[in-house]
């Protein structure tokens, strides 16, 4: 799914979310753990959906030398955020660029600023019709779960932010930034909730469930 070895990043008692975007006007909104990263890895495959990270295609752009680069590379070194026209630019381009049209987005969106730049931005993009958000997966995963795992794969992520400090810093900032976010769909009845704490054959056939209803349809292999 991504160029990232390891499970996503989970950041508050319930999860982090990626986006799932169909370009045929459909926008889904997915979430990831550890016990979901290969559910999603799966859902790409059997479901034919292209996963883009907001974060790695941030981290690629500010290699290239663009025009966007210095800006990225600023923000990312003094912890700021990245201006979410950019950020959304980049998703837009990488979507206009694939041969499909359904993607996890993984990442995005994190917080209101990040909604409404979405929604401004594919309003005037020139790639496609303007995507509309069919649901949201919500993996819901207990906070000391997620400690464990985010705790476990610091010893191997090399990220400054997996340690238990950070780590309880980012489910504060989750709840309070995030959480109205996924309310806000909630309330719409876009979300629809996964228990994330099982398996990973049980989270990804409960997914598997959910993207059927949808009406998506398992990819042949031949």
């Amino acid at each position: 799914v991504s160029t990232q070895s390891t499970w996503e990043a989970v950041v508050s008692t319930q999860s982090t979310w990626e986006a799932v975007v169909s370009t045929q006007s459909t926008w889904e909104a997915v979430v990831s753990t550890q016990s979901t990263w290969e559910a999603v890895v799966s859902t790409q495959s059997t479901w034919g959906f292209k996963h883009l990270s907001a974060g790695d295609l941030l981290r690629a752009e500010r290699n290239t030398g663009s025009e966007h680069a210095k800006l990225i590379n600023d923000c990312i070194e003094q912890g700021n955020i990245v201006p979410v026209e950019i950020t959304v630019s980049l998703i837009l381009k990488a979507m206009a660029a694939a041969d499909t049209n359904n993607f996890l987005i993984d990442g995005f969106p994190r917080n209101q600023d990040n909604v409404d730049g979405w929604d401004r931005e594919t309003k005037k993009a020139a790639y496609f019709p303007e995507p509309e958000v069919l649901f949201v997966l919500f993996f819901d995963c207990p906070e000391d779960v997620m400690t464990e795992r985010l705790l476990e794969r610091g010893k191997t992520s090399g990220r400054k932010d997996d340690n238990a400090e950070a780590i309880v810093k980012r489910f504060r900032t989750y709840q309070s930034k995030t959480m109205p976010i996924i309310n806000f769909f909630d309330e719409k009845g876009k979300v629809r909730k996964i228990q994330a704490t099982g398996t990973v054959d049980e989270v990804y056939t409960a997914v598997s469930e959910v993207v059927k209803a949808a009406g998506f349809a398992e990819v042949s292999e031949s």
